[in-house]
Formats: structure tokens, sequence, C-alpha cells
């Protein structure tokens, strides 16, 4: 079934909860089936949760981290910490309705940040470790995002629907340059990943307007809507070795990567052109919108010339970035 995915609606964030689901379903069916004869998984909890996740349930994004977890567990012949990540899974709950906002370091959520984080540091973000914001950052942040969910809910409705529908979790976070980061002295602006699908982290330090917080926010949450669009397959078929020039990083990325970062610059250039037609928006923040889509008009035909060129598209992957690019050449009309 097809499912429209650039533009924002609630039948298509729906629609893409469900196939996500249904892939975590079609994986964690397979590993009770194979494993159901050296480890205890309770009959009625692993149906109840198989169940709901075929009715697009809502999932926090601890279900997803560890459910590769236990792949990672059970390749490794860790049998005893596998029961232990089967009885965690069996007994988690569906995520709470709406978008919750936390602190990376906050006491009440430290056992499930702990298992998702880790995933933020893989391969394109392995350039940073995150680690607890400053206290001093962490409550105006909070407070920013709520500002900006709400300049979305007014301005952007569509797409603060979708957040509310597919990102559980928003985790504001510091980054820490590790050793394979050659500037010392970057910064991250927010990171995704799909092995903790739903959560997304955005640097508590980068307190700029609202506006630019609700662009992170439908950046974030647009590399999640292509996770849920391709849980399989992915976006395309090139092997991860291959390298090339990216429209939003200065050295050079795989193909996978640079779809996402083509696809996300059309999507904040839509969420700016709704927020600039709002009229909620500063005067400076108009000028924020306006250069927003400048920007991304030229660094989307980069990244386009790249995927023209070099992507070898899953049909997911071709979908998605034909959408983008049917948006954006409307934006030259």
């Amino acid at each position: 079934m097809t499912v429209e995915v650039f533009t924002p609606s609630a039948n298509s964030s729906k629609q893409l909860l469900q196939r996500m689901g249904s892939a975590l379903a079609s994986s964690l069916r397979h590993i009770f089936e194979q494993s159901e004869d050296w480890l205890q998984i309770d009959r009625a909890a692993k149906q109840a949760l198989l169940q709901r996740l075929g009715n697009a349930s809502r999932e926090c994004p601890t279900l997803y981290a560890l459910h590769f977890r236990l792949i990672d567990q059970i390749n490794a012949d860790e049998l005893m910490v596998a029961q232990a990540t089967i009885n965690r899974i069996l007994s988690l709950p569906c995520a709470a309705a709406g978008t919750q906002v936390m602190s990376l370091g906050a006491a009440d959520a430290a056992a499930e940040l702990s298992v998702i984080i880790p995933f933020f540091a893989e391969s394109e973000d392995a350039r940073f470790t995150f680690v607890k914001p400053d206290e001093a950052q962490a409550a105006p942040a909070v407070r920013q995002i709520d500002d900006a969910l709400q300049l979305l809910k007014k301005g952007a409705p569509a797409f603060h629907a979708e957040i509310s529908e597919i990102i559980p979790w928003i985790v504001i976070a510091a980054g820490e340059p590790t050793g394979i980061n050659t500037n010392s002295r970057s910064s991250f602006g927010g990171a995704s990943a799909m092995r903790a699908f739903g959560a997304v982290l955005l640097n508590a330090a980068l307190q700029g307007t609202v506006f630019e917080r609700a662009l992170s926010l439908v950046h974030e949450s647009s590399h999640n809507l292509l996770f849920a669009h391709a849980p399989k397959d992915g976006v395309v078929t090139n092997s991860p070795t291959e390298l090339y020039s990216s429209p939003l990083r200065p050295d050079p990325r795989p193909m996978e990567g640079i779809h996402h970062a083509t696809f996300v610059l059309a999507r904040m250039a839509l969420v700016a052109k709704y927020l600039l037609q709002s009229g909620l928006l500063s005067q400076v923040e108009n000028e924020l919108a306006r250069k927003t889509i400048t920007n991304a008009r030229a660094r989307f035909a980069d990244g386009l010339h790249t995927l023209d060129e070099h992507a070898a598209y899953t049909p997911s992957g071709a979908q998605s970035i034909a959408e983008a690019r049917a948006f954006m050449n409307s934006l030259q009309q």
C-alpha cells in the first residue's frame, strides 16, 4: 500500500506507524519462535504485545531499542541477559499520549534513556557522546521546546499532529565530541536513530528563536518518518561504504544519509512556508523563515544532484524523494 510520506496528515501518520509496528511485530514473532525452546516467554504477554503492534499501537522508543539489544544478545549467546530483556519487553506498556519532553540525566527517566541513548551515538552521529545537559540550560530548553510545539500546533497543525503521533519522547542533551570528530568545537543540533524509533535528541545549548527550535523538531521527526516509511529496506540500496557529498555536512556521507538530508531539507522548507503564512512569527523569525526556504532550495538542489547521479533507490526511497521533488519544484513557480 502506497502511503504519502512528504505532506503530513493524520491518516498518513497512522499508516506509517502501522507499517513500523508491523515490521517490529514480524521481527519479534520470529525471535520468539526461534528462542522459545531455550528461553521462557510468557505466552499471554507475547500474544498481547504482537496483537497491539498489529493494531498500530504507539510504543515507547525503549521497545524498539530493547528489540535490537535482544538480537545482539542472542547472537552473542548471552542467554541470561536475553531472558531479562525479553521479560522487560513483554512488560512494557504502550507510550502515553502526546509528546513528553525530558532531560538526559533525569532520575525518573534514567532506566529508559540508558537503553536508547547508545543508539544515537552510532553511524553519522558517532562524532558525539551524548550526556546530561547543564542544569542552567535544561529548564529554558524544555520551555522553548514547549513553545515550539505550541507554535507548530497553531501555525502548522499537521506537523504538530504528526509529531504527537510518531514522537513520544523529546530528549534534551549535551554533546561531547569524540575522538573521530575532526572539529573539537563542533556541536550537534539534533539526532535521531532507527534503533530508538520515536525519540529525538535536541541540544539544550542551542537556544535561538522558537521558530528555529520548531525547525529542529520537524527536522528530526522527518528522519523518524522515513524510518517508518521504510523500516526494513531503507531508502537506498547503495553500500554504506559509498561516500558522496552531503547537502548538510562538510564531510562525505553514505547515500542513505544523503537521501535523508535531502528529504529533510524539503520538509523544513514546507514547515517554514506554513509558519511564514501563519502570521504568528516575529519580524526576525519571518526573515529566518524566508532564509530557511532559500537555503533549503539551494541545498536540496545539491542533494538531489547527488541522488540523481548515484542513488539506487528502494521503492520507498524513490517515492519519498519524488514527493519532495514535486514540492520543491512548486516553490519555483
